[in-house]
């Protein structure tokens, strides 16, 4: 709270945009901030942060904070947000990076591969890109080993190729895309001899690939939460598969409708303030994603817990009585009917969904009619289902996945 305090006080004057905002809000920042104070903050929203511009930007953004630079989200959610952060922030995620590898043990000496999002196409197949280290971030304190990196955009049998190749101690990828590998490595009744964990990031885990991952590779899956506007949020506990909240970095709270702290146990939005970027502060906003609080770890460690993440608000289902709830099209195989390589849901109004499927051949009338019958019970209402056949389904510009999408406000 001494850091909010600092931080609310710069945005205040020198943020243009949380001026005008507080004001609207008829709210005055304090200079020590309690927790009362801070419960009457007004939180932002993601819209708020997209129609500010550049007005989000510090006119005075300390010049002992480094050098600045902007940051901005994949646009998963429908819109880019940008803002700008300092080289403290930087130093920041330099630090949770290497905290995150030693929590969880990582021999630095061994190999890192990664396939994800890649900045330039200097990471295509065959090849891809290596690396002397795993990340420049820590080479000043701790020697590594080989890194090596393939771009999102190969398709799942060039990645396996890839992956047997450099045959990593520890792999990171996108949830989505480890379910699709998975498949593969099973279909060739193959394994990753040196394997030691799979680290996943950017997309919601289920319980299901976590064992999958045990089942099929022999090893654990890692997971981060971690958001673009403001880095690293949450680690997995090195003990159990609930996260701890890195609390150093942002103030995490969980909150309901009527923007109330909700208790051990229940699901709420999730809302973060961020503590060293002075450049453009996030101050109670609200990221669009949805979590449950966890009981304090018996681990030890005093960092607030999250029990799990739950999505974000546009991959929930909404009913015609209005209801929202998370929607179980991915928990069904549908493979006793036909053979699915990739489907995305998008409901478009409160009755009728699009299902985009990649198929290897043109399904038969009695197929289709099996598949919608099983995906009505799925979603638990009789929605108008639209089928519609693609080559492939495209990930977002941040190399993202959601199999069900939202449209409906």
């Amino acid at each position: 709270l001494q850091q909010l305090s600092i931080v609310l006080t710069h945005a205040y004057k020198t943020v243009p945009f949380y001026k005008t905002f507080y004001q609207e809000q008829s709210f005055k920042p304090k200079k020590i901030i309690t927790k009362k104070l801070f419960s009457e903050i007004p939180v932002v929203s993601r819209l708020n942060i997209q129609q500010a511009g550049g007005t989000i930007v510090s006119n005075n953004i300390p010049a002992h904070h480094g050098s600045v630079y902007e940051k901005s989200t994949s646009g998963s959610t429908g819109a880019t947000i940008k803002i700008k952060d300092t080289f403290v922030g930087q130093f920041f995620f330099n630090g949770f990076t290497l905290r995150d590898h030693l929590l969880h043990k990582r021999d630095f000496h061994k190999k890192y591969a990664a396939i994800r999002l890649t900045q330039s196409d200097d990471a295509l197949p065959p090849l891809g890109k290596h690396m002397n280290v795993w990340d420049d971030s820590f080479s000043d304190i701790y020697k590594s080993g080989p890194a090596a990196l393939l771009s999102i955009k190969s398709s799942i049998d060039e990645q396996w190729k890839w992956l047997q190749k450099e045959n990593p101690e520890y792999f990171l990828t996108y949830p989505s895309n480890l379910k699709a590998l998975l498949g593969k490595i099973e279909s060739k009744a193959e394994v990753l001899t040196n394997l030691q964990q799979v680290i996943t990031f950017g997309e919601t885990v289920s319980p299901e690939i976590r064992q999958r991952v045990r089942e099929v590779l022999g090893v654990t899956l890692i997971d981060m939460y971690s958001c673009q506007e403001a880095g690293y949020l949450a680690f997995q506990c090195p003990e159990n598969e609930h996260y701890h909240i890195q609390s150093e970095n942002v103030i995490l709270e969980i909150l309901n409708e009527q923007n109330e702290p909700c208790n051990v146990g229940e699901i709420g939005r999730v809302v973060i303030t961020t503590l060293h970027n002075f450049a453009s502060p996030l101050i109670r906003y609200d990221i669009g994603d949805y979590a449950e609080v966890g009981a304090a770890c018996t681990c030890g460690r005093g960092l607030p817990v999250l029990k799990r993440i739950t999505g974000r608000v546009r991959n929930l289902l909404t009913y015609p009585d209005g209801t929202k709830a998370w929607p179980l099209v991915g928990s069904d195989s549908y493979d006793d009917i036909v053979h699915i390589k990739q489907f995305q849901f998008i409901q478009k109004t409160i009755e009728d969904i699009e299902v985009k499927l990649v198929v290897n051949s043109p399904l038969t009338d009695s197929e289709q009619k099996q598949l919608k019958q099983r995906m009505i019970q799925s979603l638990r209402y009789p929605f108008n289902l639209e089928f519609t056949f693609h080559e492939k389904i495209a990930r977002s510009k941040g190399g993202k996945f959601e199999d069900f999408i939202s449209l409906v406000q």
